[in-house]
This record gives C-alpha cells, sequence and structure tokens, in this order.
C-alpha cells in the first residue's frame, strides 16, 4: 500500500514532514506569530561576520549599493511596500517619485506643484503644493499616504497613481505618518502637538490624541493598536488608542527626539539632537540601553528597525549608515557597532523591506525639517543597500519567543511611575483628548 506519508523509493508525499502542505502550515504559522511579536530573526550574526575596513566599514560583494537621483529638492522621506517591489520618495519639491526597488528605475511620479502655475492651475491641481515631511504605505500596497507643510494628509490609490483625498484637521506641519500593519487605520502626527486616527478605506477622522508639549516628530506603530511618538518637548509617548490613554517617559534625551521605530510591540528605538540612540520598552519609565555619540556627536537624523529581528539602522550626516545589535530577550542594546556603510549627505530617511535583504535610504544636502546645515559635496537622492541571501542563509531558521515577552508589561506600577516622572504638570500626563 502506498503511504501518504512517503513514497516507495523515500521521496516525501503529500503530507509528511517537508511536504508543500507542512510548509504552507509552517508559513501560516510563523505570519501568525509574526504579528503577535513572538519571532525573532538573529540576523546581526551573520552581519557580524563579514570583513570591514579599520573604520568598521563593510567591505564585501555581499553588499551592494545603488544611487538614483530624480526629485529637483533634497528628499526628505521613503517607504518600501511589504511586497518589496516599490518604493515611494519624496521631497522639499512636493513631487512624490515611485520606484522600482529591484531595477531602481522610476515607475512614475507625483510632480509638485510648479511656482509659475496661474491660480486656476493651482486650484485644479492633484499633486503637494510644498515641501512633504513624511510618507506611509499601507501593508497591503492599496493606499499611500504623504503630508506636509499643508497641513494635510493626501490619499492615493497606488493602483492607479490618483489622488483619492486631502484629509483636514491638523493645524501645522505634519511630521510623521505611520499605516497599522495589516489594516487601513492611519495615524499622523503634527507640529500643532496633536496625534489624529483616521479609517483611510472609509475616509473618515476617528478621534484625536493630546499631551505632547511640543511639536511631534515623529511616529510609529505595528499591528496592534498602539504607537510610539516623539517630540521636541525631549519626551516620549506610548499611545494605547482603544484605551484611549497613553504612558508618558519622561525626557532622558538633552535634546529634540527626532526621530523613533518600533522593532516589535513592546520594544522600541529613539534617536535625539543630542546624538544618542535609545533601546525602550513599554515597562520601563527609562532607557534599557542607550549609546551617546553613535554618530560621532552628530545628531541622530533617522532609525530603521527590521521588524523582530535583532538589528537596527541608524543615520546622521557624518557619512556613515550604522548598523547596531540588540538583544532583546535581555533587553540590552550593544555600544559597539557591527559595520558601517558609507554614503555622504543626511540620512533623512530609512527603511527596511519585511525581509531585511533591502534598506532604501533618502539622502540630501540637508536636513529634513530645516536648513540648519548644508553638505555642499552631497547629491539629492535616494540610496537603495542590497544585502546579498547569503548574509540570512545561516539564520534561517527563527527563535520563537514566549509568549510572556511579547505581552506588554505596561502594568499600572510602570504607568504611574512614568506619569510621576514625567516633567509635565498638567493633566495630559495621564491621556489625550478622549472625545474624537
Amino acid at each position: 500500500d502506498e503511504d501518504d506519508d512517503e513514497d516507495d523509493d523515500g521521496r516525501v508525499g503529500v503530507t509528511g514532514p517537508g511536504s508543500k502542505s507542512d510548509r504552507i502550515a509552517k508559513k501560516l504559522q510563523n505570519e501568525i506569530l509574526n504579528k503577535q511579536g513572538r519571532l525573532r530573526r538573529p540576523i546581526a550574526e551573520s552581519l557580524e561576520k563579514l570583513k570591514k575596513n579599520e573604520d568598521g566599514v563593510f567591505r564585501t560583494k555581499l553588499i551592494r549599493l545603488s544611487f538614483h537621483e530624480g526629485h529637483q529638492k533634497p528628499p526628505t522621506c521613503i517607504a518600501v511596500s511589504d511586497a518589496e517591489d516599490v518604493a515611494f520618495s519624496s521631497s522639499k519639491d512636493g513631487s512624490i517619485i515611485r520606484w522600482d526597488v529591484e531595477t531602481g528605475e522610476q515607475i512614475h511620479t507625483f510632480k509638485g506643484l510648479p511656482k509659475s502655475k496661474t491660480f486656476r492651475q493651482v486650484k485644479e491641481f492633484d499633486g503637494h503644493r510644498d515641501e512633504v515631511f513624511c510618507l506611509a504605505l499601507s501593508s497591503d500596497g492599496k493606499y499611500l499616504a504623504s503630508g506636509g507643510k499643508e497641513n494635510l494628509v493626501y490619499i492615493w490609490d497606488t493602483r492607479t497613481n490618483k489622488l483619492i483625498e486631502r484629509l483636514r484637521g491638523h493645524r501645522d506641519n505634519i511630521n510623521g505618518l505611520a499605516f497599522q500593519l495589516g489594516a487601513h487605520n492611519l495615524l499622523s502626527a503634527s507640529s500643532d502637538r496633536s496625534v489624529r486616527v483616521w479609517n483611510v478605506a472609509d475616509l473618515t477622522f476617528v478621534e484625536e490624541l493630546y499631551g505632547h508639549q511640543g511639536p511631534i516628530n515623529a511616529i510609529d506603530c505595528l499591528y496592534r493598536e498602539r504607537a510610539v511618538s516623539c517630540s521636541m518637548d525631549r519626551s516620549i509617548r506610548f499611545w494605547k488608542i482603544p484605551e484611549e490613554s497613553q504612558l508618558v517617559f519622561p525626557p532622558s534625551h538633552l535634546a529634540s527626539v527626532d526621530c523613533v521605530k518600533m522593532i516589535d510591540e513592546v520594544h522600541f528605538f529613539a534617536g535625539s539632537q543630542d546624538g544618542s540612540l535609545s533601546l525602550w520598552h513599554t515597562s520601563k519609565k527609562k532607557p534599557c540601553g542607550t549609546i551617546r555619540n553613535a554618530h560621532s556627536g552628530k545628531w541622530i537624523t533617522a532609525i530603521a528597525c527590521l521588524r523582530n529581528s535583532n538589528i537596527v539602522a541608524s543615520g546622521s550626516f557624518d557619512g556613515l549608515i550604522k548598523l547596531w545589535k540588540v538583544d532583546l530577550e535581555h533587553r540590552k542594546l550593544h555600544d559597539q557597532c557591527i559595520g558601517s556603510i558609507r554614503v555622504r549627505g543626511f540620512i533623512n530617511a530609512l527603511d527596511f523591506v519585511p525581509s531585511g535583504r533591502i534598506l532604501s535610504v533618502a539622502v540630501a544636502r540637508e536636513p529634513r525639517l530645516g536648513r540648519w546645515e548644508i553638505d555642499p559635496d552631497a547629491k539629492n537622492g535616494v540610496v537603495f543597500i542590497r544585502f546579498s541571501e547569503e548574509i540570512f542563509k545561516t539564520n534561517i531558521e527563527i527563535e520563537k519567543v514566549d509568549e510572556s515577552e511579547s505581552e506588554e508589561s505596561d502594568s499600572e506600577e510602570s504607568e504611574s511611575d512614568s506619569e510621576d516622572e514625567s516633567d509635565d504638570d498638567d493633566d495630559d500626563d495621564d491621556a489625550g483628548n478622549d472625545d474624537a
């Protein structure tokens, strides 16, 4: 009789271990665990083994860079699709460019408004009329959100490359945008010190969150209805949206916190103008680890985290993108950079594709939100850093994390500690605006 699991010649059958159905089941299980934040990919160990120069810069053919020009003015942001096929970048010229990630070719350009347009042409123009500071792409790739100096959130249909709607409500620059993974909920952060929640599928406003005492510089979220934001007031806030409450992390940095990224549902990184990079956990009111002068005294301009891994990338304007190793199990950030990649100019944005094989970069002659400094020798453009699959092949096995580790441990004690230690002395420490 034939065995369903194994044929007579020893080949794997239809339902046995290693069969197609078994591989599909494992893939589905990994996707579920990934959404729960219970998977870890130990990628840093492979990168540590690569050859480097004396100054720590990688020198290997396993890492390739491609530079692409397209914007007339400095690029400010970049977002890559979860399908890892396209990327979108935007600039101070108001344009948005759609790139083919593999070839680096421009697929489409959403033009910004030239200053020579007449009033009628301006009224009928669909694109941005001023500088764009942030982009966000939904995880299914259907919607692209963009925002900047106009106080509006633009929603684009990526299938038709057409504008769907301009969402109104903010009263100042929009500096950060983030889609909830696996959903069409969008969060926008503004210099008006508010966070607004939108349902992009219905084009509706959901609610507004308050708490920061200064302009909000960035915001990020993953699968759960949780978000983390940072501000010029030096504080970081972790928003629990359904509960209409927040955790307040007292100022630990000496200057404005310019960028923040979540690596899983309870750990996140923050970069500051004081030049430090810090690892945080939602149950701790102080950083789990901090690297002072991570970029030779230059401020941190961008961060990218490879979700549920042990690697984080940081950028500044010292000519280097640095990769760092983190031990989330022990909540430890290694202060020794595992390697650097040379990119001249201001690193205004970084974004990993989900697999980690590509790191996209928006690099410019000047910083994202101003013109405090200019690097005359830098070029404005987009860089795609491609990591060979050989780097990851020894780490295909995915470590399962204990379920208790992925749960938020924001107990009443930690929440009250965070609020008690905050420098804010008003009622905003407890929660934002409860009503939409």
